[in-house]
C-alpha cells in the first residue's frame, strides 16, 4: 500500500473537498478539512449527518445528482457534476462533484469522492455568454436596419447602370 502522507498538505489546505460517505446510514464517514475553505462551513461538523450538507444544496441540483448517483456503478466515474450551494453568508457557489463508490470493510459501499469550488469559472463564463447574447442581438439589429439602405443602393446602382449604359450605346 502506497504512503500519501506527502500529498496531506495539499489535500486538507487545497481548493478540492475530498470526502467519503456512507449513504444507507446518511453520514459523511471522511471529509479533508479543506471543507471549511471550498463549501463556506464552519458551523457544520464535518462528519455530520448528510441531511446538514444536503440542505445547503439547491433543490434542484439534490435531485438532479441523485438521479446522477442512481446510474453510477461501481467501477464508473461519476465526473464534473455541476451544482449549486448556499453559503452562510447567503451568497451561492457553484461546486464540480466527481465521486465512484468504493467498497470498505465487510464489502459495505461507500461513496467517495472530490468536490471543488468553480465559482469563478462559472462566472465568467456566464458573462461570456451575457456578452456573445449582446453582441448577437447587436449584428441583429445593425443587419435588420441595414438592409434596406444597402437594397436601395443596389437598385439605383442597376437604374445608373441602365441609364449609364443606355447613353453609351447612343453615343455609339
Amino acid at each position: 500500500m502506497q504512503d500519501y502522507s506527502l500529498l496531506s498538505p495539499l489535500i486538507e489546505r487545497g481548493n478540492t473537498v475530498y470526502f467519503v460517505c456512507d449513504l444507507p446510514q446518511r453520514r459523511v464517514v471522511q471529509v479533508s478539512n479543506s471543507y471549511q475553505q471550498v463549501l463556506g462551513s464552519s458551523g457544520i461538523d464535518p462528519t455530520a449527518d448528510l441531511s446538514q450538507w444536503v440542505s445547503r444544496l439547491h433543490p434542484d441540483d439534490w435531485q438532479y445528482l441523485c438521479r446522477e448517483f442512481a446510474t453510477v456503478q461501481p467501477g464508473d466515474l461519476l465526473s464534473d457534476k455541476e451544482v449549486r450551494i448556499t453559503w452562510a453568508d447567503g451568497s451561492t457557489h457553484w461546486l464540480s462533484v466527481q465521486a465512484d463508490w468504493v467498497f470498505g470493510p465487510g464489502g459495505l459501499p461507500y461513496l467517495s469522492g472530490q468536490v471543488q469550488d468553480v465559482t469563478a469559472t462559472k462566472k465568467v463564463a456566464l458573462n461570456a455568454q451575457k456578452f456573445s447574447t449582446k453582441k448577437d442581438a447587436t449584428f441583429e439589429i445593425l443587419s435588420h436596419d441595414l438592409a434596406a439602405p444597402l437594397v436601395n443602393a443596389w437598385q439605383l446602382s442597376l437604374v445608373l447602370k441602365d441609364i449609364l449604359g443606355g447613353q453609351a450605346s447612343a453615343k455609339v
